[in-house]
C-alpha cells in the first residue's frame, strides 16, 4: 500500500520532474531567509495548531481546556465513498470561535484523494472557481452539519473573530470553509481569519483569486519540505522554475506561505512568502521540488500532530518519535 502511494504521488508531481534536467533538479540550499513577522502572528498559530490538532481526538475538550475554549459541537460522519470518517468541530475561545476539521488518518483515505484528483473534473465552486472533488463532496458534508453552530455563535458573540483551521486535508477543508461563510455571511475581512498546517492544494487559480478576495488574512503554514502542500500538481513553468499562474485547469495554492525551512523548534526561523509568483513563492518551499517527504508533513512545532492531539495538546516534543513515518491506523 505504501509504495502505491508513494506511485500516486509521484504521479501528481510528475509533470514538474519531467520537465527538469538533472542540473536543474539539484538543489544547493535555501536561499537566505529571515525571522519576518509583519501582519503574522506566531502566538495565534500556536493557537491554531493546538485547535487544528485537538480534531485528531475524540475528546477534543482537553485541549480545548489550554485556551479556555469550550466545545460546541462536534461532528464525525462517514465523508467519502469508501466511508473514511471526516471529523470536525466548532469552540468558543475568549476571543475567537474557532471551525477546526481533522486532516487524512490512513493510506487508503489519502490514495482515495489522490485519485479523485487524477480522475474526476473540479467541481465548480459557488464562492468562485473550480475545486478538487474529493474535497468539495467531503466538505459538504461536514458543513452542512456545522453552519449553523457557527453561524448561531457569530449571531451571539459578534466581538468575536471566525478562525478556520485544520491540517492535511483538515487545512483543505476549512480553505473551503472560510471562503463559503466569508461569501455567506455578513462578516469584515480582519474578523475571518484562515490557518492551516500542510495544506494541498485546494482549486484552480480562479478559486485562489476568489478566495484571497474574500479572506485576505489567509496563512499557510509549512514544514520545511512537507510534500503534502506539493500536491495537486500546478502547472509548472519550466522558464520561471515555478508554479504558473496563468492555467486555469491545474491547481494553484491561495494565501501567503509561512515557511519553517528547517525545523520548528521555539525561535526557529520563518519566512512570510511573499515573492512570485503570489502565492507560490518560487523561494520558499517550492524551490525544493525534488526533495520532498511525509516525514515532516505528520510534524509540526516539533509534534506529531495526530498524536498531540490525542494526547490533550500537553505532550512534550517527542522528537524522536519514530511512528512519524505511519499514518494513524497502520
Amino acid at each position: 500500500m505504501r509504495r502505491i502511494l508513494w506511485a500516486l504521488l509521484a504521479l501528481l508531481l510528475g509533470a514538474r520532474l519531467s520537465r527538469l534536467d538533472p542540473l536543474e533538479a539539484t538543489y544547493p540550499g535555501p536561499s537566505p531567509y529571515f525571522n519576518w513577522t509583519r501582519n503574522f502572528s506566531l502566538d495565534l498559530a500556536h493557537f491554531a495548531f493546538d485547535h487544528a490538532a485537538a480534531a485528531y481526538s475524540p475528546t477534543p475538550g482537553d485541549c480545548l481546556q489550554k485556551h479556555d475554549a469550550v466545545l460546541l459541537q462536534r461532528v464525525t460522519l462517514p465523508c467519502d465513498r469508501m466511508w473514511d470518517e471526516c471529523w470536525a468541530f466548532v469552540s468558543l475561545a475568549p476571543e475567537w470561535i474557532v471551525v477546526s476539521f481533522r486532516g487524512t488518518t490512513n493510506h487508503l483515505q489519502l490514495t482515495l484523494e489522490v485519485l479523485e484528483d487524477i480522475f474526476l473534473p473540479k467541481s465548480p465552486f459557488s464562492p468562485g472557481g473550480a475545486v478538487v472533488h474529493y474535497f468539495k463532496t467531503a466538505f459538504e458534508k461536514v458543513w452542512l452539519e456545522l453552519n449553523a453552530t457557527v453561524a448561531a455563535a457569530r449571531s451571539k458573540h459578534p466581538e468575536r473573530g471566525v478562525l478556520f483551521t485544520g491540517h492535511s486535508l483538515g487545512g483543505a477543508l476549512a480553505s473551503l470553509a472560510s471562503s463559503l461563510f466569508a461569501a455567506t455571511h455578513s462578516v469584515a475581512p480582519q474578523d475571518l481569519l484562515l490557518v492551516t498546517f500542510g495544506q494541498p492544494r485546494v482549486g484552480n487559480m480562479e478559486y485562489s483569486a476568489a478566495h484571497d478576495a474574500l479572506v485576505p488574512n489567509s496563512w499557510r503554514v509549512v514544514h520545511a519540505k512537507d510534500v503534502v502542500p506539493h500536491v495537486p500538481n500546478c502547472y509548472f513553468s519550466i522558464l520561471s522554475r515555478s508554479c504558473a499562474s496563468y492555467f486555469n485547469h491545474a491547481t494553484y495554492h491561495h494565501g501567503t506561505e509561512i515557511w519553517f525551512p528547517e525545523d520548528m523548534r521555539p525561535g526557529a526561523l520563518f519566512k512570510i512568502c511573499t515573492g512570485q509568483p503570489v502565492n507560490e513563492d518560487r523561494k520558499c518551499s517550492d524551490s525544493f521540488y525534488a526533495f520532498y517527504n511525509v516525514t515532516e508533513h505528520l510534524r509540526y512545532f516539533e509534534r506529531h500532530v495526530s498524536h498531540y492531539g490525542e494526547l490533550g495538546c500537553r505532550s512534550a516534543a517527542n522528537l524522536l518519535d519514530n511512528r512519524t513515518s505511519k499514518f494513524r491506523g497502520q
